[in-house]
């Protein structure tokens, strides 16, 4: 088969590249996982956090115990699963790290980050495991991004204060009134065992509260206990005005919600990047075979085409009608990319580099985040925006993107929907669902790249003189056959 017929190929497997086209501030890798963190666990200098379902890789906890001999703290936090039990963190323990269990009463730790000097993140699907590293088939994405950083940071000390129970720090005035935040809303939602619950672990973290804080505490206690409700909500609204702190609680799961988008909208973002780095190697592939052997290309697929009906001519079978069909369909495609190929701009490398500064930007402000879930039209906007971008980026086309782009920004508001924390957390659900599912979407497009004969060629061709030769070799002598059969079925025509 010629290089277009295999665009319609259906997948059978992939063979990927180490590392996705790197983003200004991320880079995301599909194979050396475990090398690559190993590399950047080595040169931390202040701290490693790292939170993990499943540890059970010796050589990563080796590299833990170094950068911990050095002086540099490291902290691990593991999901309350046995697997994790086969590891001997004792070494790391004596040499002054810390290792803290999140309990399975609290649902399972799931989450698989690492925090390197608060300036460097590493998330993603990938266990730390010897499974992970030899068998499956995972994804990580490193970010240096600050703000990303510390929100991710924050994450961490959050699950750190929730699971270590030898912490002896002191909330301060600011954390409580978080947590009185939450007990309001609790009060006014009437949920008893909710409250029962966050009146508990408040009394566990009692030594941890500030003189001020432990006396509106022990008040609070005796209102609740009574069921005067509304007593307990004043007693909450004066001493938050007291601290000049007014704080709205915010939902964990919403934390955890934008952790998961920020990594999948990353690596999502890192694979669109591959599309458009794959399809421009197979572009100008595809463009100097034209160069090439356009002359023979055309005159085999018209062949293709007269000999296909000719046959069907001769049979008048079904079979041959419908590969009569599939002849003429694949010369259209031919002449479709032929057509599309001719069309594209030959940009510099400076033009190139702008197209790929305007895609990111334009990507990053058309995504569905960015708009209001609960309104059709925005979302519905939301998606044409990104296909008029796909689009004027496969056509080269940097004035078209300009042009979107300009639009995306003036279409913009700073108006902002005040949400419910449930109608929050129901908003990240679906932005999630639909960044996965665009996650599948560009990933099946990177598959059916790289098993396409273009990509393939492109990527072992070491000597292209020969390589066309040969090629126009091959496809002459096709020609001769499919010249040879026509004359054939012409005679019998005839006859």
């Amino acid at each position: 088969m010629t290089f277009w017929e295999n665009k319609f190929t259906p997948i059978v497997n992939l063979q990927p590249k180490s590392s996705i086209p790197k983003h200004p501030m991320a880079q995301t890798y599909i194979s050396n996982i475990r090398q690559v963190i190993s590399q950047r666990l080595k040169t931390a200098n202040k701290s490693i956090d790292v939170a993990m379902a499943w540890f059970t890789d010796p050589n990563l906890l080796a590299i833990l115990e170094e950068r911990q001999s050095k002086g540099i703290l490291v902290r691990i936090l593991l999901s309350d699963q046995p697997q994790n039990k086969k590891l001997d963190f004792s070494t790391l323990v004596s040499l002054g790290g810390r290792v803290v269990i999140a309990t399975a009463s609290s649902g399972l730790m799931h989450i698989k980050l690492c925090i390197i000097d608060h300036r460097l993140t590493i998330m993603g699907s990938y266990n730390w495991t010897l499974t992970a590293s030899r068998h499956n088939v995972e994804l990580i994405t490193i970010s240096e991004d600050h703000d990303n950083t510390m929100v991710n940071v924050n994450i961490f000390e959050e699950l750190w204060l929730q699971f270590d129970r030898s912490s002896t720090s002191f909330l301060s005035d600011g954390q409580f009134v978080l947590r009185l935040g939450l007990l309001r809303q609790i009060i006014l939602q009437d949920d008893q065992d909710e409250l029962s619950y966050q009146m508990t672990k408040i009394r566990l973290d009692n030594n941890q509260l500030s003189a001020n804080a432990r006396a509106l505490f022990d008040s609070l206690v005796i209102a609740i206990d009574k069921r005067h409700y509304h007593q307990a909500i004043e007693i909450i609204d004066h001493y938050c005005n007291q601290q000049k702190t007014i704080s709205i609680y915010q939902d964990p799961e919403i934390d955890r919600l934008k952790l998961e988008i920020s990594w999948v909208r990353l690596a999502m973002i890192q694979l669109q990047e591959q599309v458009h780095e794959n399809q421009d190697l197979i572009n100008n592939w595809e463009k100097k075979l034209l160069a090439g052997a356009s002359d023979l290309l055309t005159n085999l697929y018209a062949l293709r085409t007269e000999l296909a009906k000719l046959k069907h001519q001769a049979s008048q079978k079904a079979e041959s009608g419908f590969a009569y069909e599939e002849a003429k369909q694949k010369q259209q495609h031919f002449w479709e990319n032929k057509d599309a190929l001719n069309s594209l701009a030959d940009l510099s490398d400076e033009e190139l580099k702008q197209l790929k500064a305007l895609f990111k930007e334009a990507s990053l402000l058309c995504h569905p985040d960015k708009a209001d879930q609960s309104d059709p039209v925005a979302v519905k906007q939301a998606h044409e925006n990104q296909v008029l971008i796909n689009e004027a980026y496969a056509e080269q086309n940097i004035q078209k993107l300009k042009q979107v782009l300009a639009n995306i920004k003036a279409m913009q508001t700073n108006v902002q929907t005040q949400l419910t924390s449930a109608e929050r957390i129901m908003k990240l659900q679906q932005q999630l669902l639909y960044f996965r599912e665009q996650y599948q979407i560009t990933t099946d497009q990177i598959l059916a790249q790289q098993q396409s004969e273009s990509y393939i060629n492109a990527t072992n061709c070491t000597d292209w003189e020969a390589w066309l030769a040969n090629f126009r070799t091959t496809i002459s002598a096709e020609i001769l056959d499919l010249e040879r059969q026509i004359s054939i079925y012409a005679r019998y025509k005839v006859n």
